[in-house]
């Protein structure tokens, strides 16, 4: 069906070299032979891809240092340092939510950053997604303590805040 097909001479007799049972076919016919199927590729192992300038290199940082405190790990200074004081990362022995508001000021500030250096790249969408979220994520704790009652309200404005900026540059695009 899918393997291709060889014209045999006209009396060509195959013979089975094992067992000696020869098959002749009639003139013209032709015989299927199987091709070995070749296994799929799975996947490919490489190394990441490193910044090309400064600014993807500052956004790089940036989610190193937030995966730092997240999860304690010490891929920048900072996580470095962190590490040798005993810090295990907010993520350990904690829900995520738990962790992100109980490290809600540096990782707003480090995502405020990275969306600062998006913009430069020229990725507006994404920036201003990330300034805005990284302010009001910075401003959690503060809020909470300032006025209680609307800290919840405060957790749910990142995303209305962006729902009317991407309306509101839907508009001025189309």
């Amino acid at each position: 069906m899918g393997s291709p097909a060889m014209q045999l001479p006209p009396g060509a007799v195959l013979e089975d070299s094992g067992q000696g049972n020869s098959l002749a076919l009639p003139p013209g016919a032709e015989l299927e032979t199987a091709q070995p199927q070749q296994p799929a590729p799975v996947g490919t192992i490489r190394a990441a891809d490193q910044p090309t300038n400064i600014r993807d290199r500052f956004v790089k940082w940036a989610d190193n240092v937030a995966n730092d405190i997240k999860y304690g790990t010490d891929i920048t200074g900072v996580g470095t340092v962190l590490k040798k004081m005993g810090a295990h990362g907010v993520y350990s022995g904690n829900s995520e939510a738990v962790g992100d508001f109980m490290a809600s000021l540096p990782l707003g500030l480090l995502r405020n950053v990275k969306g600062q250096a998006e913009v430069a790249q020229g990725q507006f969408g994404q920036g201003t997604k990330d300034i805005a979220g990284g302010a009001l994520q910075a401003a959690t704790i503060p809020a909470s303590f300032m006025a209680p009652e609307a800290a919840e309200a405060t957790a749910s404005a990142p995303g209305k805040a962006i729902g009317a900026l991407r309306a509101r540059s839907e508009i001025i695009v189309h």
